[in-house]
């Protein structure tokens, strides 16, 4: 068996070569890296801009470069929400309020899902140029996949006003919709109004006298009014009718109740304009002693605890709601402070309270003779 062996001083040698030369990269590493093509899906929105940068990983001191992509994103997106075409409006259950409907259209046109609604109201017609003076309703909903039915109640409005809406929909770059057609609706009553008809005969013997400056306006009048303004001055018709056309400044105008008018009116002629489609009459505050030289009115009317919108009471003080005490109101009373000396909670030794209950019948009557 022959056994070689390295000379020691050899094996010096070469371990200092290999710490003297410098060490050489890989060809395949030096090799111009070409641009790849990009997937179709990103070709319009995605573009590969090369630029050089050193590669120190592949030695101390080579100053050997390569390229490398570096990738910007930039929006194409111009495609709005289509125009919402079918918003709908109507009477809310709750005082002064309406609910709105529509079909949900998409983020591209009719396709995906819109980002948000804008909803407005006001107490005109609105197209877009009257938009940026209409007021912005809260509270819209987030907008749902295109053609699911939407909707919301918008509350906070004048009871008996009439309100029109407006809405526009917008996606995330943002793109906005035109705007919808314009729904209107009379927001919702109070629904324990009460309105105090002319009693033309019955019990008093106080003649009603109308003068010839007081106009009625009828059914046949207020089924033209499109629009009464928030201040209740302002009232358009869409066509003329007689008694329209015999209204002139100082008169008295009078309307009773109706769908249009849940609180009816009473106003005083200020002036009266027409256009090509509308009847415009300004009107100012106006009395009972204007509209009517005499007669008289009278109300009777039972007030039960279902009737009640809101109220306040003492601590220790409860309108109870037991069925079974029928249209009578029953407050309980329970250490209900009637009076206290000093004025200090604190104190018990100064104070009277009240404990036990009361049952009322309260009935309103009114009655007026001019």
């Amino acid at each position: 068996m022959r056994t070689h062996v390295f000379p020691y001083r050899l094996l010096t040698v070469m371990m200092l070569l290999a710490l003297i030369l410098p060490l050489s990269p890989s060809p395949s590493l030096l090799a111009k890296q070409e641009p790849q093509a990009l997937p179709p899906i990103l070709s319009d929105t995605i573009s590969a801009n090369w630029v050089r940068s050193d590669v120190s990983s592949l030695g101390r001191h080579t100053g050997t470069s390569v390229e490398k992509p570096r990738v910007e994103a930039r929006a194409s997106d111009t495609s709005s929400p289509a125009a919402i075409t079918n918003l709908s409006a109507s009477t809310s259950t709750f005082p002064g309020s309406v609910e709105l409907s529509w079909s949900a259209p998409g983020d591209d046109a009719t396709a995906g899902t819109a980002s948000a609604y804008i909803v407005r109201y006001n107490t005109t017609t609105i197209t877009e140029s009257n938009w940026d003076m209409s007021t912005d309703v809260s509270g819209e909903p987030t907008p749902s996949p295109a053609g699911s039915v939407e909707g919301m109640i918008v509350s906070g409005l004048m009871p008996g006003r009439m309100y029109y809406f407006a809405i526009k929909a917008q996606d995330e770059i943002p793109n906005v919709s035109t705007i919808s057609n314009s729904a209107s609706a009379v927001a919702q009553t109070y629904p324990n109004t009460s309105y105090l008809p002319l009693v033309l005969s019955g019990f008093s013997s106080v003649s009603t006298v109308i003068p010839e400056t007081t106009e009625v306006l009828t059914e046949a009048t207020i089924q033209y009014l499109s629009g009464i303004s928030e201040d209740g001055a302002v009232l358009t018709f869409t066509q003329s009718s007689p008694a329209l056309a015999d209204l002139a400044p100082g008169d008295v105008i009078v309307g009773d109740a109706t769908t249009s008018t849940p609180s009816g009116f009473l106003r005083k002629v200020v002036s009266v304009s027409s256009t090509a489609e509308y009847i415009v009459v300004d009107t100012g505050q106006a009395t009972l002693e204007e509209a009517i030289e005499s007669g008289a009115a009278q109300l009777n009317r039972r007030l039960t605890p279902d009737q009640v919108q809101a109220g306040t009471h003492l601590q220790g003080v409860r309108l109870a709601g037991a069925s079974a005490l029928g249209d009578d109101f029953y407050l309980e009373l329970k250490d209900v402070v009637l009076y206290d000396d000093d004025g200090n909670p604190n104190t018990k030794h100064d104070r009277i309270l009240a404990n036990g209950s009361i049952r009322l019948k309260p009935l309103i009557s009114i009655s007026r003779w001019s």
